[in-house]
């Protein structure tokens, strides 16, 4: 299969992890396993326009179909890496003429990087808080949860998108800024000042814990910032009844 654009694979991947977990599924099937090209992307946004049984769809995605049409329209017209040989040198035209300098040889252009797999350190580092919540979520609505519950999360994680900065790479965030988080007004006080439910605050933590471990498992940063003492306190807040929505 020839590809239709000019772009590297491990460009092709970053952009398309950014665009969620279930892009990347869809375009690695597409792929048939193997490298990622514009025409496997092209195939993937097909399927997820008409909800194509070969891609395992159930339901159309239009709004997924939609961002990797636009990675396949911004790539550019693919080229292959040809050697280039330099030109002879010709005679000289006269005894007092000097010989002419033969052409510089033509730079090759990049070579083809290999597909890069989720997990890697060029996608951990283009991961925001912003692209983590928007991953998470569409996760979610994967595995069938209901409007009123990603609604829910998407509200908790709004929390923790507002304190760390939403443009801020996940992988940069510390153990010490997530116990500061935790323990921070946004958890733990409601706006007039007043002390959240227990239970509200106890969501918020498992929420942006849960999101957390979705990242460490997709591959978007190599180790969880999660305190200890927080991972131990979430075994037993695991069995509490989740509250409505962070307020």
């Amino acid at each position: 299969m020839t590809s239709k654009k000019n772009t590297t694979a491990s460009n092709l991947a970053t952009q398309v992890k950014k665009v969620g977990a279930r892009a990347v599924k869809i375009v690695t099937k597409a792929a048939g396993g193997g490298e990622w090209t514009i025409d496997a992307i092209a195939q993937a946004a097909t399927w997820l326009e008409t909800g194509g049984k070969e891609g395992g769809l159930q339901r159309p995605w239009p709004q997924l179909a939609a961002q990797l049409r636009t990675i396949e329209k911004n790539a550019g017209p693919s080229t292959t890496p040809e050697e280039s040989t330099p030109a002879a040198e010709p005679a000289p035209v006269a005894a007092t003429r000097a010989p002419r300098r033969s052409r510089a040889t033509k730079p090759l252009p990049p070579a083809v990087e290999p597909h890069t797999e989720v997990g890697d350190d060029t996608a951990r580092g283009a991961t925001t808080l912003r692209d983590l919540k928007r991953q998470f979520l569409e996760h979610l609505e994967a595995i069938g949860k209901s409007r009123g519950t990603v609604f829910s999360y998407e509200l908790d994680l709004g929390v923790a998108e507002r304190h760390f900065g939403p443009d801020r790479t996940i992988e940069t965030v510390t153990e010490e800024e997530v116990e500061a988080y935790f323990g921070s007004d946004a958890v733990s006080k409601r706006r007039d000042g007043a002390p959240k439910n227990a239970i509200t605050t106890a969501k918020l933590k498992r929420v942006f814990r849960q999101a957390i471990e979705f990242a460490v498992r997709e591959g978007l940063i190599a180790k969880s910032p999660i305190p200890v003492e927080a991972k131990a306190e979430a075994r037993v807040e695991d069995e509490a009844p989740l509250a409505t929505s962070a307020t």
